[in-house]
């Protein structure tokens, strides 16, 4: 298997309202990056289950970009690139955040 190490240094968040506040984001900038009204955006976030495509554009919109970690006892965590074969484009769908965060390390 190829690999290259790498750490990951980030913060926690609960829930996908506490990563669009410590991003400094409205629910009205992520409807209207996203193309959705306000409430789309509101049951989003209390969603407890949805498709991995809609949580890529959620955190896309906010202006990161989403990784899966697989963890596993006893061995070297894995980041998954893609779900399938070939990759997907994007449209760019960010909107500029208003300012850096000053979020603490954990």
């Amino acid at each position: 298997m190829n690999g290259i190490n790498i750490q990951i240094t980030a913060t926690k968040v609960a829930t996908l309202k506490e990563l669009r506040k410590a991003t400094q984001h409205t629910q009205d900038d992520l409807a209207i990056a996203l193309g959705v009204g306000q409430g789309t955006i509101s049951r989003i976030e209390k969603r407890d289950d949805m498709l991995v495509s809609t949580l890529q554009h959620y955190i896309e919109s906010v202006g990161g970009t989403m990784q899966i970690l697989a963890t596993f006892p006893n061995r070297t965590s894995l980041i998954i690139e893609r779900l399938s074969k070939h990759p997907t484009k994007h449209k760019n769908i960010n909107v500029k955040p208003p300012a850096i965060s000053n979020l603490p390390a954990t």
